[in-house]
């Protein structure tokens, strides 16, 4: 299941922001988790390798998404874990 494989640690969380706020920022993010910018682009960059997150640019920001099947997936198993 995804979210058992991510369900922990800095993936897990980035998700789960990028879930409840589409579009954040990777500074946002940053700020949110407290971690340092360059391990959320590290992060985020696998994410979006592995087809897990969509990075839109707008001017000089990134916005972050789930792609609409992911977000299905994230969250039914969050509803599933609750």
């Amino acid at each position: 299941q995804f979210l058992s494989r991510f369900s922990s640690g800095l993936t897990g969380n980035i998700l789960q922001l990028i879930h409840e706020s589409p579009g954040i920022t990777r500074k946002e993010i940053a700020e949110k988790l407290g971690v340092a910018s360059p391990t959320i682009t590290r992060a985020v960059l696998h994410l979006a390798e592995k087809k897990w997150v969509i990075l839109l640019k707008e001017g000089r920001n990134t916005r972050h998404y789930l792609p609409e099947e992911r977000g299905y997936i994230l969250q039914k198993e969050i509803a599933d874990s609750a």
